[in-house]
């Protein structure tokens, strides 16, 4: 029958471990200045002396050279093989006692290693609360003293939290029990703060140590009279860096007051702050409402000695540019267009989007584009190879399409009389310079019959079918 097997109270391993426990709680009392701080590591350190002073008396079994058991009196070869199949059989008792208490100390050294997430393991025990109270980054350790200490106090400060002290660090850094290294998104700025140049510049230095975006995305500075304030940011708030012009603060202070707060001006922050220089521009285009003329014209000034790029990225926002032809209702957003238009280098992606985008209107029904508007200075046109041929421009066109080059010109004076440029310049942007050719005015024709759904007749059709030969031969 198999004896019972009994629990028995394994009295080192009692000692080993609660000496530990006392140890590393002594440890955590040191760093966060706990009173019996000393007393604790003392206590843990002398258990630890005395457990491994007495684990260093021992008995261990050996041979026997006088064997009570070994029959002196039988000294036959039989009786010496049996013997000594009797010593060896001891021998091999002895070392396998020997290995099972080489496995069991190894064992027990197993069970009390420490693992990554012991801290963790020791406040889900209601032990401890340490990564609750201490921050810690171990690169920090890189830090100079005084910029150390600093840091310690700008974080008891600003973040409530409790940095180790810098002669700590080397110690927690190789400690078994590994320190979770701290997130720095959890940190919280509860009450807005005075905070000084230098003590900015150990901040920025501390997180640029870790690779960290810490700010701006979690945190806002703001310029108040002489101090800089920094707090946690809202929402919707974006950083923008200060220096800027008085154009664009007046207005992000009219559109953008809200989410968008400037930086002071400090050359060492800029490089981490994201909105800015054509970012900055790409928000306000992205961001601003067709609808309101008024803040589109004061984007458009703003633009002027921009890049192309953002210039044709604002006014692609419009479908279309309208102009009442009569009363000149939308001129000044026409005015604003055609003067950033004018600061566009290349010629010919300028004049493309403004025949794209203008669009005149006549009444509450009529409107056509630049395309549609004849641009002839006679009364007659001649066609032909030779221009053996003519017709009347009233034969071909209704009297109120030809109207529409008078509504364009006088559009073009006004332009000129509000210093929007010079008159030739407006021409050549509008692309009007050339007369039309007689293949220009069919295909106006064409156009103008497609969109009135009628059929050429009389004059227009002799014009459309010699045009034909002409263009064919």
């Amino acid at each position: 029958m198999p004896k019972a097997k009994k629990k028995q109270l394994d009295i080192f391993n009692l000692f080993y471990s609660g000496a530990a426990v006392i140890i590393l709680v002594g440890v955590i009392a040191k760093l966060l200045e706990w009173p019996m701080q000393e007393t604790l590591i003392t206590w843990g350190l002398g258990i630890e002396a005395v457990v491994f002073a007495a684990s260093a008396i021992k008995f261990v079994d050996t041979e026997d050279e006088t064997n009570d058991d070994y029959d002196a009196e039988d000294n036959s070869p039989e009786h010496d093989a049996v013997g000594h199949k009797g010593v060896n059989l001891s021998k091999n008792i002895i070392n396998f006692k020997k290995r099972k208490q080489h496995n069991d100390i190894s064992n027990h050294i197993k069970d009390i290693e420490y693992s990554e997430s012991s801290w963790v393991l020791l406040e889900q025990m209601n032990i401890l609360s340490i990564t609750k109270e201490i921050y810690f980054q171990p690169i920090w350790v890189n830090l100079k003293s005084q910029e150390y200490v600093r840091l310690t106090e700008l974080f008891t400060n600003l973040f409530e939290k409790k940095l180790p002290t810098k002669e700590t660090l080397p110690f927690l850094i190789n400690f078994p029990v590994k320190l979770p290294i701290g997130d720095i998104n959890t940190l919280n700025i509860s009450v807005p703060q005075k905070i000084e140049i230098t003590d900015l510049q150990i901040l920025f230095k501390s997180f640029s140590m870790i690779g960290s975006e810490y700010f701006f995305n979690n945190i806002i500075l703001e310029q108040i009279e002489n101090d800089i304030i920094v707090r946690s940011k809202k929402d919707n708030e974006i950083q923008v860096y200060g220096e800027v012009s008085e154009q664009i603060k007046i207005y992000i202070d009219t559109y953008h007051k809200s989410n968008l707060i400037f930086s002071p001006k400090l050359d060492f922050i800029r490089k981490s702050i994201y909105l800015k220089d054509d970012l900055l521009f790409d928000y306000f285009i992205e961001n601003s409402i067709i609808e309101n003329e008024i803040e589109i014209i004061s984007l458009s000034k703003i633009l002027i000695n921009e890049s192309d790029i953002l210039k044709v990225k604002l006014w692609n926002k419009y479908n279309s540019i309208p102009i009442d032809s009569l009363n000149y209702s939308g001129f000044t957003l026409l005015k604003a267009f055609i003067q950033s238009m004018l600061t566009i280098k290349d010629q010919n992606i300028s004049s493309n989007i403004v025949a794209s985008k203008i669009e005149f209107i006549i009444g509450d029904t009529e409107r056509y584009k630049l395309e549609d508007i004849i641009n002839y200075s006679s009364d007659i046109v001649f066609f032909g190879q030779d221009n053996e041929y003519s017709i009347n421009l009233i034969e071909l066109f209704p009297s109120s399409e030809l109207l529409k080059t008078q509504y364009l010109q006088s559009l073009i004076i006004k332009l000129n009389n509000e210093n929007v440029d010079d008159i030739e310049s407006i021409n050549i942007l509008l692309n009007i310079n050339t007369e039309d050719t007689a293949e220009d005015l069919l295909r106006k024709l064409n156009r103008l019959l497609a969109k009135s759904k009628t059929t050429a007749t009389g004059a227009q059709l002799s014009f459309v079918l010699l045009c034909k030969v002409f263009n064919n031969s």
